[in-house]
């Protein structure tokens, strides 16, 4: 019995892990980011949506430049907030997509989409194409400078668990079935070698 209600935890567990294939492109405007998932959300998840619960689903992209004598520095951040939720008159999911960066005070609506089924949506939640998260001058290019030294890109994905109904929030923070949150590291590329003759001009 110990070893069933183990096996349906690691279920549980799997069905909300985020594998992103996360890639980051640079040319002479700045930095970019394509981010892909196959992820999907646990029973419990696809459950509440399917009741009209509405979620917020965060994509962020942090710019961190090292430094040796203290934590490293947050250069730009920028947000991408997610908002789905079920219709049952039209039954169609509703996404409402918001954009803020560091440097905005609010969000800047930017899509309302309804779709018409929830891999549809997932998909579409989960997903950035040629995302700018930095302008060259944030990572500190140069005319004719080709790298950005030690910079890197935090990419995370997760539920907002504090944006749900009050009621959902109980109990929910510890449980497997919504821990959602995808954390991962990664190198800022070298300009490509016609940037760097470009801005050098």
């Amino acid at each position: 019995m110990a070893l069933l209600a183990a096996s349906a935890l690691w279920v549980s567990v799997c069905a909300q892990a985020a594998t992103y294939d996360v890639s980051l492109q640079r040319d002479g405007d700045g930095l970019y980011i394509n981010a892909s998932s196959s992820w999907r959300p646990s029973s419990s998840v696809v459950d509440a949506l399917q009741r009209g619960i509405p979620m917020t689903f965060i994509m962020q992209a942090q710019v961190l430049k090292p430094r040796w004598y203290w934590w490293d520095k947050s250069v730009h951040t920028t947000t991408r907030s997610s908002r789905l939720a079920y219709q049952p008159l039209t039954r169609q999911w509703r996404i409402s997509v918001s954009t803020a960066s560091s440097d905005e005070v609010a969000g800047l609506t930017a899509l309302h989409q309804n779709v018409d089924t929830l891999d549809t949506a997932l998909a579409l939640i989960s997903r950035a194409k040629y995302w700018r998260i930095a302008s060259a001058s944030m990572l500190g290019d140069a005319p004719g400078a080709k790298e950005a030294p030690g910079i890197q890109v935090r990419f995370t994905f997760k539920l907002d668990l504090s944006a749900l109904p009050r009621p959902f929030q109980i109990g929910v923070t510890d449980n497997p079935d919504w821990s959602l949150n995808t954390d991962t590291l990664h190198d800022v590329p070298a300009l490509p070698s016609a940037a760097v003759e470009e801005a050098a001009q």
